[in-house]
């Protein structure tokens, strides 16, 4: 896989969007300033789709830890809510 993302150690500024698994194990694209967003079948789709939108303007994209849980508001989490960011807790049977 191409590594699109650039560590936190090397920019000051605060990523855009944010790429990773939510509870399910689906790939999503968070976008801290609420516009865009979805969920993807890879994470190169995903990837592909968040560089996409910084093309469009000046911002970062950043890799969620594998131990990071990303959710899309109430389409991927449990209960309806705001976007959010929390723990991981792998499933073992889930890649």
């Amino acid at each position: 896989m191409t590594r699109y993302v650039r560590r936190a150690s090397q920019s000051h500024r605060t990523p855009r969007f944010t790429v990773g698994r939510d509870h399910h194990g689906w790939w999503v694209v968070h976008d801290g300033a609420g516009l865009v967003g979805g969920i993807f079948a890879s994470e190169d789709a995903a990837m592909h789709f968040a560089m996409g939108e910084c093309a469009r303007s000046a911002c970062r994209v950043r890799r969620a830890a594998r131990s990071e849980v990303v959710e899309l508001g109430s389409f991927t989490s449990d209960t309806a809510g705001p976007l959010t960011q929390r723990q991981f807790r792998p499933d073992p049977g889930h890649r």
